[in-house]
């Protein structure tokens, strides 16, 4: 039975995430959170990160990260993008969920992957 709920949820959101798709195609505004997290996946995949190094990574090779974080956070710091991020954790967005891996010395680890069945 838990198996069947898990199911039914995984299609409320695929349906969800398809309304927004469909949404942004056609010109209305995705909300921000959404629009990072989709960024971020496009850019690092399911890679670990800091949020300094995404920061990094936006300022070298990705300005279209760097207006998502801008965005959702209102400014481009790696403090306010960690405290998005952790604000963010363990939710599902965009057919993709934040998640906080670890602390290291460098700062606190994320991580986005996609949701799987």
């Amino acid at each position: 039975m838990g198996d069947d709920v898990g199911m039914l949820i995984l299609a409320e959101l695929r349906a969800l995430n398809a309304r927004i798709d469909r949404l942004d195609r056609a010109g209305y505004a995705v909300p921000p959170s959404h629009g990072l997290v989709i960024a971020i996946g496009q850019h690092v995949g399911e890679r670990a990160f800091t949020a300094a190094e995404l920061i990094r990574h936006g300022e070298a090779a990705a300005p279209a990260l760097l207006s998502a974080i801008e965005t959702a956070c209102g400014r481009i710091s790696a403090r306010s993008l960690g405290k998005k991020l952790a604000k963010m954790s363990g939710t599902s967005i965009a057919g993709m969920r934040v998640e906080s891996l670890a602390e290291e010395r460098s700062g606190r680890l994320w991580r986005v992957v996609p949701l799987r069945v």
